[in-house]
């Protein structure tokens, strides 16, 4: 298993803080949320996929990731979810998540 981790954020900076913060964590040996995904447990840059666009997504098979920060604020939201959902069904979404992110889109 060698997936890469995409990190769904409200901007950049958010993203980036937390791909350092589990880079960091995985260097000491602490498990993360990386580690799933990836299947190793030190990481680097490489491993991490920023989601700057919903077209970030396209032409991938499998789809493991975060959300993180603001993301609900992100206006391709809809696109992001869509492409989720339609490549497969291994995003960590629940049916709460998922009734969560209707309600807030029907608001």
């Amino acid at each position: 298993m060698n997936e890469k981790i995409f990190v769904i954020a409200g901007n950049n900076i958010e993203g980036i803080l937390w791909r350092l913060h589990d880079i960091k964590k995985s260097c000491t040996g602490v498990p993360t949320y990386g580690d799933k995904i990836t299947g190793k447990t030190h990481r680097n840059g490489s491993d991490y996929v920023m989601v700057n666009q919903y077209e970030c997504l396209r032409g991938h098979k499998e789809i493991h990731g975060v959300f993180v920060g603001t993301w609900r604020e992100r206006k391709d939201l809809d696109e992001i979810m869509t492409i989720i959902l339609t490549t497969n069904n291994y995003f960590e979404c629940t049916p709460k998540f998922l009734q969560m992110i209707l309600q807030e889109q029907m608001q």
